[in-house]
């Protein structure tokens, strides 16, 4: 059994978490409802992505973001929105009930990101806090953000 997993090393950590956090985890403004992310190239050097749209965690399936890889390419990374669409509706009734839905993101590698790895990838998921490390076959990693110092 494996139990070890090679990741970046704390600077490119520190890098790619820097990219990430414009979505600061709190609250629902635009920043925290679209993808950030970039690539860690061979020679350990990060190069950030355009930032993906802005999308409704209500109306879309997902985020997104769009990397430009080259064969100097090591391992991508991006985030997954912590914003969130939360709507209360009376449900009548004597007692005058209410309910409320609340719409989100996935914290986690996605099945197209799963499926479109090539190598090692990260997923900061912003609203859980933690990173995914994942490849082909799926999340083989998870730790907290906070590790990252």
């Amino acid at each position: 059994m494996n139990n070890v997993v090679q990741v970046e090393n704390m600077g490119n950590l520190k890098g790619m978490k820097d990219i990430v956090s414009k979505d600061n985890g709190k609250g629902n403004k635009a920043a925290n409802n679209q993808e950030y992310g970039g690539v860690v190239n061979k020679d350990g050097s990060i190069t950030e992505s355009p930032a993906g749209p802005v999308r409704n965690p209500k109306t879309d399936a997902n985020a997104e973001i769009t990397h430009t890889t080259t064969s100097t390419t090591r391992s991508t990374f991006h985030s997954h929105p912590s914003g969130y669409i939360s709507e209360t509706i009376n449900t009548g009734g004597v007692l005058g009930g209410s309910q409320t839905t609340t719409w989100s993101w996935t914290q986690g590698p996605s099945g197209v990101d799963v499926s479109g790895a090539k190598g090692t990838n990260y997923v900061f998921g912003m609203g859980s806090s933690k990173v995914y490390v994942y490849d082909k076959t799926g999340v083989i990693a998870v730790f907290p953000q906070k590790s990252i110092k």
